[in-house]
């Protein structure tokens, strides 16, 4: 009787286990939906987003036409070849061609933003119709540049963006004359390990770059800063014309 006591005793909290662990499943399935619900609601949401977006700049952009604002409509239309660039791209592949063009619609928004406070120079001395690279390559790094170099300077500064090649290697090089990176975040900038530092995304679009480039061009690529305290920071990045990315 004690044996089957003891088995029985057994048995129940077995029981209770598997219904507990059932329940805890339950739960869980319960949760999984709920994700899945939002995120499917976050899918359709981001399917609405962009063309509630284009219109409404649409009309903003027909509205300004009518008051006779020109650089306004020019700004809308600025901002919305960025957009439609941004979310457009099945491949993350483009021509260096089409990398300029979007950079300078977006450089044409920032020169109206700080006006005679930024000068920005480009110099392309090659073809730049067949050279391929990830987009959104160049505008993390002029960014970078306007917040980090330009931006702190009351006088403002000078960006510089040129474009050569050699045999077999296309260089591209952006330079500004801002205040310099620290020693100690251009450390950390070329580390390998990924980069977290302050509140905001200091060098998170910089180190992003840098990797996206060594993933498509199979760590072929060079990704070099050369920066000077007072002085300014200087990113060249060589690309292999060779390989077919």
């Amino acid at each position: 009787m004690n044996t089957n006591i003891h088995e029985m005793i057994k048995s129940l909290e077995g029981k209770v286990e598997i219904e507990k662990r059932l329940r805890e499943d339950e739960l869980k399935i319960s949760e999984m939906n709920q994700s899945l619900k939002e995120a499917q609601f976050l899918s359709l949401q981001s399917q609405i987003n962009p063309h509630f977006l284009f219109n409404t700049l649409n009309t903003i952009s027909r509205t300004s036409m009518f008051e006779k604002a020109p650089e306004t409509v020019k700004l809308i239309e600025s901002l919305s070849n960025i957009f439609r660039y941004t979310l457009n791209k099945q491949s993350h592949i483009v021509s260096l061609a089409e990398e300029i063009d979007i950079l300078n619609e977006y450089m044409y928004i920032q020169n109206v933003r700080y006006g005679d406070r930024l000068k920005f120079k480009t110099q392309i001395n090659t073809d730049i119709s067949k050279i391929k690279l990830p987009f959104f390559t160049l505008q993390p790094l002029l960014e970078n540049a306007i917040k980090y170099g330009i931006e702190p300077k009351e006088e403002g500064g000078t960006i510089s963006l040129t474009i050569t090649s050699e045999t077999n290697t296309v260089i591209i090089v952006i330079k500004d004359n801002g205040p310099g990176i620290p020693e100690n975040i251009l450390s950390q900038l070329l580390s390998e390990n990924d980069f977290l530092t302050t509140r905001d995304s200091t060098g998170i679009g910089i180190v992003n770059v840098r990797k996206r480039l060594n993933l498509v061009f199979n760590n072929k690529s060079n990704f070099i800063i050369d920066s000077s305290l007072n002085t300014g920071t200087m990113i060249t990045i060589k690309l292999p014309g060779d390989i077919n990315v």
